[in-house]
C-alpha cells in the first residue's frame, strides 16, 4: 500500500507564491504603498466604495467564484481593520441570508445549480451528525461558507438559530481576516513578511478545506 503523501501541484504553486511574496516584501518594502496612501485612494470613491464592497461580498457568497478569505484580507488592507470588519460582516450576512432563503424557500433544484448534489448529500450528513459544529464553520475563516449555507438552508436547522450562529460567527472570522489585511500595510520588515505569509496560508487553507468538502468519492465527513 502506497502511504506517501501526495500534494496537488496547485497547492505547491501557492506555497511557492508565499515564498516569492515574502521575498518581495523584504527586498522592495520601500516601494509598497503606505496606509495613508491607500486611504487617500479609497476616499476618492466616497460612499460608493464601501457599498460596492458589501454588494460584491454578498454576491460572492451566493455564486462563490473565488476563495472567500481573500476578500476580507484585501478589504482590511484597503479600509483598515474596523471599517473592514463592518463592510465584510455586512456583505457576508446579506449574502448568507440570501443563500439560506434560496435554499429554504425555493428548494434543492435551484441549489443544485450552485452546488453539486453529491456535495449537498455529504453536507447534509455532516450537519445531521454534528449540528453544533456549525459554530465552527462561521467562526473559523477556512470553511466554504457559501456551499455550507446552502446546505443549512436545506436542513432542519431553525432560521433563528442560523441567524444567531451566522451573525456572531462572522464577527470573529472577519476580525481575524481584516486584521491580517490591515497589518499588510502597517507592519514592516520581517513582521510584514510573516503577515503576508499568514494571509496566503489562509487563502490556501480555504482551498484545501473546500476541496475536502467537495472532492469526489467517499466522503471523509462520514
Amino acid at each position: 500500500m502506497d502511504t506517501r503523501l501526495h500534494v496537488q501541484p496547485k497547492y505547491l504553486g501557492i506555497a511557492a507564491v508565499v515564498l516569492v511574496v515574502a521575498v518581495l516584501l523584504i527586498v522592495w518594502e520601500p516601494t509598497l504603498p503606505t496606509q495613508a496612501t491607500v486611504e487617500r485612494w479609497v476616499q476618492q470613491f466616497g460612499a460608493a466604495g464601501p457599498l460596492a464592497i458589501i454588494g460584491f461580498i454578498a454576491l460572492e457568497v451566493v455564486i462563490a467564484p473565488i476563495p472567500g478569505g481573500f476578500i476580507p484580507i484585501t478589504v482590511g488592507a484597503l479600509f483598515g481593520v474596523w471599517p473592514g470588519v463592518l463592510y465584510t460582516w455586512l456583505g457576508n450576512v446579506i449574502g448568507s441570508l440570501l443563500a439560506f432563503a434560496l435554499a429554504r424557500y425555493v428548494g434543492r433544484p435551484l441549489v443544485t445549480r450552485f452546488v453539486k448534489p453529491t456535495t449537498l448529500e455529504r453536507l447534509d450528513t455532516f450537519l445531521h451528525r454534528s449540528p453544533k459544529l456549525i459554530w465552527l464553520v462561521y467562526m473559523v475563516p477556512v470553511f466554504p461558507i457559501d456551499i455550507i449555507t446552502f446546505a443549512v438552508g436545506l436542513s432542519a436547522i431553525p432560521f433563528r438559530r442560523f441567524v444567531l450562529v451566522m451573525t456572531v460567527g462572522f464577527v470573529v472570522s472577519q476580525i481575524i481576516l481584516t486584521t491580517v489585511g490591515g497589518q499588510l500595510l502597517t507592519a514592516s520588515g520581517w513582521q510584514r513578511m510573516i503577515v503576508a505569509g499568514l494571509a496566503i496560508l489562509v487563502v490556501l487553507g480555504t482551498l484545501i478545506v473546500e476541496h475536502h468538502f467537495t472532492k469526489k468519492g467517499k466522503s471523509s465527513l462520514k
